[in-house]
């Protein structure tokens, strides 16, 4: 409505800027104009031709990646996101690969004394020149750490081993019940890392649920 009170004005011979004072609008909206739907492009005869033979020729799962690569083998230059249009248009499409399994939220552990719970985790360190590994042992009720390996090799076991160690004089008790929890890296999840908490008479606890038992 705005923008033909305004081509009316003009008609009269007023200036643009007068007109859109006039009726309160601005000059960006009066020149806006809507793209509306964006036509579909044409597909390439012979592209879907060479899409099909490339198909044919491979067995097996074939997405678009590949279609692409193997079109460029062949010499065509063409770009990923134009075979995909044809693919999809043409009903080729791979579905999408599912996603990998969550590990779902752990409980809330609320250890009512210290040496019931513990946690461990690796992080890395840049020395200036590689990075080094830092095992951290805490206690899940005061958060105090009790064990540490700084090393330029991964060393969990010696970690675990400290911690006990300093705590209970070189192993758990029979008749004390202590859990350690943590993630699913190989460095816990190995046979020895496994061997060694069961010799101690740790229980592990990884990350997502699985208890290993002593």
């Amino acid at each position: 409505m705005k923008r033909q009170l305004v081509e009316e004005l003009m008609m009269e011979g007023k200036p643009l800027k007068v007109a859109l004072e006039a009726v309160g609008m601005a000059k960006s909206s009066y020149y806006y104009r809507s793209a509306g739907r964006r036509k579909p492009q044409a597909l390439d005869e012979a592209l879907i031709r060479a899409i099909n033979e490339v198909r044919q020729g491979h067995a097996g799962v074939y997405g678009y990646r590949k279609v692409t690569m193997a079109l460029r083998v062949a010499g065509w230059t063409v770009n990923a996101k134009k075979v995909l249009r044809h693919l999809r248009a043409l009903g080729l499409t791979q579905p999408m690969a599912g996603l990998l399994h969550l590990w779902p939220f752990s409980f809330l552990v609320r250890p009512s004394a210290c040496n019931m719970y513990w946690e461990a985790d690796l992080t890395y360190v840049w020395t200036g020149s590689a990075n080094a590994y830092l095992f951290v042992v805490i206690d899940a009720c005061d958060r105090d750490i009790i064990g540490d390996v700084f090393s330029d090799r991964c060393r969990a076991r010696e970690a675990l081993e400290g911690a006990v160690l300093s705590h209970f004089g070189g192993r758990v008790p029979y008749n004390h019940e202590l859990t350690l929890r943590v993630d699913r890296g190989t460095q816990f999840t190995v046979r020895d890392f496994r061997e060694v908490a069961r010799t101690l008479n740790v229980r592990l606890e990884y990350a997502g649920g699985t208890v290993s038992g002593r």
